[in-house]
């Protein structure tokens, strides 16, 4: 089996744990695709997405914003997808700083934008 099958299975396994509530599962499957992703930062970024989203299925918001600024870090700067991806992070990232009443919830938020408006 090719390495991008093997991936392709690993991000199956993750959404389908999610979908059902083994929020554990799918954080360990979402781990194991970012390690087989290497260098596809896109595919890196998208994945700490989907593991923020999970984290916050799980109530686990502080582990949310890491895997949020995670993704930051591996989409930033990549045209194309990339932006639109890139506002993604950034909206759920202001999301549950909005819910807190964090200071940096309204750069977040108008970084959304940013990323939005180049990804159009």
């Amino acid at each position: 089996m090719k390495i991008r099958d093997e991936l392709r299975q690993m991000i199956a396994e993750a959404n389908k744990a999610a979908g059902i509530g083994q929020h554990d599962m799918a954080k360990k499957w979402y781990l194991l695709a970012i390690d087989a992703a290497e260098n596809d930062r896109w595919l890196v970024g998208s994945l700490y997405i989907n593991l923020g989203t999970n984290a916050e299925a799980a109530s686990r918001d502080k582990n949310a914003v890491v895997y949020f600024r995670k993704a930051i870090e591996a989409l930033e700067n990549l045209r194309g997808d990339g932006f639109l991806e890139c506002a993604h992070a950034y909206y759920h990232l202001a999301d549950i700083l909005i819910e807190i009443n964090h200071p940096d919830a309204t750069k977040y938020a108008e970084a959304a934008r940013n990323n939005l408006y180049w990804a159009i």
